[in-house]
């Protein structure tokens, strides 16, 4: 039953929101504290017992949400969703049409199973190399990228928080959960006609085709190579069935003291194939192996002769992309108080210590390569270190002797796990299966996907903690209460008989238009899961009393939130994508705000066609 009054718990509810709200706009406090000074001041107030004002520390909902980002890990760890980038680019070649249409498509799919500011975190490197590879501007790639990536938050129940909220709010309210599926026809309406319009219509709106805009310099391994003067000072070797070399460990073949070079990667020959490693005192060489040696050349071709090893030719493109997989390069600076100030390489057994080899040293702009290992270190020196990148990835938590100057722009597309891909893609889609077809909870399920993931090593443990966003995970557990409180108070009642007192006599399509509008509005200004709280309670009473399907009503809300295309501050993605492409506010006015009318359009007639 509507009230007419409001009650004086429901009035310090909604004093309590406003205050947040206040807050969240003026963003001079942390929202993940703001998530629990709302808690706080719940239980404080009287509003919500201590019980209920933590319970969304205990909800499904931020289960789910916190085993989201392992399965992000995982697409990322394997390099499932850069491969995807990859055959992208194959495809689409140097057509803008097809560029646009395709990344739009790959990263609507994968953001299915992703946060929305992981998926563009991923896919803005791949767009701006698609967009310099066709000498395109990347203006024009990039906020429709970004339009696909806040989309794609609205193809599955997992995709995005508000979506999660949606289906708990309305299993409180006693009405059944919504699907897996349940959002899917409505997102693939809105991506699609969101890739017509960034066609036809949106790009035109973001400057010339070819006004190609510069990133500034990115330093590759070769850049680095180059800069030591060690471009033409790297071969390949295999060894001979009649090598000294075989049954050696790595100290006793002296690649650098007796020979004066130096071993920095090897590809060994085993029964079922090769594998590419990382040097260790422990590798053993053996016939067929191929070593990828550094130094001089005069001295390579001795070395090579002296241990009855063949010379190869350079790496093929496909080849050197599986070596730096691998073994990486990185360039580190010595710090001022380091105690390996004044010491050797040699005396500071450098090789053993961080598992890298040290191919040149700089000094006051002097390059040193070679026969190094009894060079002097000096504060300010930078050497540049071979190694695999899980070693030169541990160099960067060695704060006090140097810190890591460069990383290669390669780094950032090295896949840990990449060899465990099609467990990552089997268990994923064991999970939408299992979802789909409702066997368990939605939550169970993703806690033994999640679990299974963990197991075949598609990510680490260790890793998982610090990717995932403990804030946003604050911050949603803070919020959940919220939606507990207006609904307990009746202050969720109250507003929405507000609402149909004023608004009673449009039909329930227009009242869908009219809440969908209002709620991304609200969005504007506020996170999604504050949004969402507040809003959907209020959706699902408007619902009832008008006696229509409150399924409708949520779905709506949440996808008016995912809808974000009109404000740059209203999603972390708007952020990323204004920061990659250089744009301004008015472009995302200019081009979100038609496209936000066309998905209202698109949302509601859907909704009126599959639920009213």
């Amino acid at each position: 039953m509507m009230q007419n009054v409001i009650a004086p718990d429901a009035l310090t509810a909604l004093v309590i929101f406003a205050g947040a709200a206040v807050l969240f706009i003026s963003n001079r406090i942390r929202s993940d504290i703001i998530g629990v000074l709302v808690v706080t001041a719940m239980m404080l107030s009287g509003v919500l017992t201590t019980q209920e004002a933590l319970s969304g520390f205990s909800n499904p909902v931020l289960i789910i949400l916190i085993i989201m980002f392992v399965v992000s890990e995982a697409l990322t760890n394997t390099g499932v969703a850069q491969r995807i980038g990859a055959l992208v680019m194959r495809i689409g070649g140097e057509s803008e049409v097809k560029l646009i249409a395709l990344l739009m498509l790959a990263a609507g799919a994968v953001g299915s199973f992703m946060n929305s500011t992981a998926t563009m975190g991923i896919f803005i490197p791949i767009a701006i190399a698609v967009s310099q590879k066709a000498n395109l501007n990347k203006k024009r790639i990039l906020m429709p990228l970004g339009i696909a990536a806040l989309t794609s938050g609205m193809m599955t129940l997992v995709a995005s928080n508000q979506n999660l909220i949606a289906s708990q709010t309305l299993i409180q309210a006693g009405f059944d959960n919504l699907d897996f599926f349940s959002f899917t026809p409505i997102g693939l309406g809105v991506l699609a006609i969101a890739i017509l319009y960034m066609l036809i219509f949106g790009r035109g709106l973001l400057g010339k085709r070819f006004e190609v805009c510069e990133t500034g310099p990115r330093r590759t391994i070769i850049d680095l190579i180059a800069s030591y003067g060690l471009k033409d000072e790297v071969g390949r070797y295999q060894v001979m069935s009649d090598s000294p070399l075989i049954g050696r460990t790595l100290p006793q073949a002296r690649f650098r003291r007796g020979h004066g070079v130096l071993l920095v990667g090897i590809d060994k020959k085993l029964p079922k194939g090769r594998l590419i490693s990382k040097i260790t005192p422990e590798t053993i060489f053996g016939e067929g192996d191929i070593l990828i040696i550094a130094g001089k050349s005069e001295k390579r071709e001795h070395f090579g002769e002296s241990q009855n090893l063949k010379s190869l030719p350079p790496l093929s493109t496909r080849n050197r992309k599986a070596f730096l997989q691998e073994i990486g390069l990185a360039e580190i600076l010595i710090a001022p108080d380091s105690r390996y100030v004044g010491q050797t390489l040699e005396e500071i057994g450098f090789r053993n210590l961080y598992k890298v080899t040290v191919l040149g040293v700089r000094q006051r702009g002097t390059v040193s390569t070679g026969d190094i290992a009894k060079t002097k270190l000096h504060h300010g020196d930078a050497l540049l270190v071979c190694g695999g990148w899980d070693d030169i990835q541990q160099l960067k938590q060695e704060r006090v002797h140097f810190v890591v100057l460069t990383l290669p722009e390669e780094s950032c597309e090295v896949f840990p796990a990449r060899r465990r891909a099609p467990w990552a893609l089997s268990i994923l889609t064991a999970m939408v299966t299992f979802m789909a077809l409702d066997v368990l909870p939605t939550v169970t399920i993703a806690l033994m996907a999640a679990l299974a993931l963990v197991m075949t090593r598609c990510v680490d443990i260790i890793t998982i903690y610090r990717k995932i966003s403990w804030p946003t995970v604050v911050l949603v557990a803070g919020m959940l209460p919220v939606a507990t409180a207006l609904t307990k108070t009746g202050a969720s009642d109250f507003i929405a008989g507000q609402w149909v007192d004023l608004l009673g006599q449009l039909s329930p399509l227009n009242m869908l238009g009219v809440l969908f509008f209002l709620t991304a509005s609200i969005g504007w200004f506020l996170p999604s899961t504050a949004t969402a709280v507040l809003v959907l309670p209020i959706a699902i009473e408007v619902a009832v009393e008008l006696g229509v399907s409150p399924h409708a009503f949520a779905m709506t809300a949440a996808i008016a939130i995912a809808c974000a295309f009109v404000s740059p501050i209203s999603s972390p993605t708007n952020l990323l994508t204004m920061e990659a492409g250089g744009y301004a506010p008015i472009d995302f006015i200019k081009v979100g705000f038609p496209l936000l009318c066309i998905a209202s359009v698109v949302t509601v007639l859907l909704m009126g066609l599959i639920y009213l």
